[in-house]
């Protein structure tokens, strides 16, 4: 039986429990900016912790895979870097591969462009703004070099409309945009208090474009 793999960098919660549903071995890209945890792939993730990243190791890394300003040749490179780690065997016989985020770009790509037939699938999931600094950001000549690796992704999960909206053109029309799930007992809409706070405590990126904190602001507007 063919291998379905789910390539990660953490993973985030909703990612992990939707790629062990499918069966998905969990691969870790190496190098990731994360401590390794796989605590969203529950039971399928035991054998991967246990794992640390340098602090020193995650801030280089994130000065190089992370913002907008020279993104493009680090993460490409990084990318090379990950994949020459993993091996070219890491994805032999497999029939899906479902790549979590930026990290897993690069390695996801090229290995199917390279993979042995038959050739597995590739789905991208798009829950991160590096396909807006791709669209919006890189070089031209870079974002060319993105976009014929974007060839190889069969499918795109965006987890909300923003994201998908985020996409380069070539990629909207193999995209679907899926919510992620919440944990039991858990729900998306909480009934406000009767008496609200006056004041909210934000903990997170000040990033007006992705995350939206020109709305946050107004959250309690009459």
């Amino acid at each position: 039986q063919r291998r379905r793999i789910f390539l990660h960098e953490g993973p985030h919660w909703s990612h992990g429990q939707w790629a062990s549903a499918l069966g998905c071995t969990p691969v870790q890209t190496p190098l990731t900016l994360r401590t390794p945890g796989t605590e969203g792939m529950g039971a399928a993730g035991a054998t991967l912790r246990g794992g640390s990243v340098s602090d020193g190791a995650k801030a280089a890394l994130k000065g190089l895979v992370r913002g907008s300003a020279g993104v493009a040749m680090p993460m490409f490179f990084q990318g090379l870097a990950a994949l020459a780690k993993l091996g070219h065997s890491w994805a032999a016989g497999a029939e899906l591969i479902l790549a979590e985020g930026r990290l897993e770009l690069v390695p996801a790509t090229m290995s199917v462009r390279w993979s042995d037939p038959p050739r597995p699938s590739l789905v991208a999931l798009a829950a991160d703004p590096i396909f807006r600094e791709i669209d919006q950001e890189f070089p031209s000549r870079w974002r060319k070099k993105y976009l014929e690796l974007f060839d190889e992704i069969d499918l795109v999960v965006a987890n909300s409309q923003l994201s998908a909206s985020w996409l380069p053109q070539p990629l909207r029309d193999r995209a679907v945009v899926v919510n992620p799930p919440m944990p039991p007992g858990r729900s998306r809409t909480t009934p406000l208090p009767q008496d609200p706070p006056q004041r909210l405590c934000y903990v997170g990126e000040l990033t007006v474009a992705v995350k939206g904190i020109d709305r946050t602001l107004h959250a309690f507007d009459d």
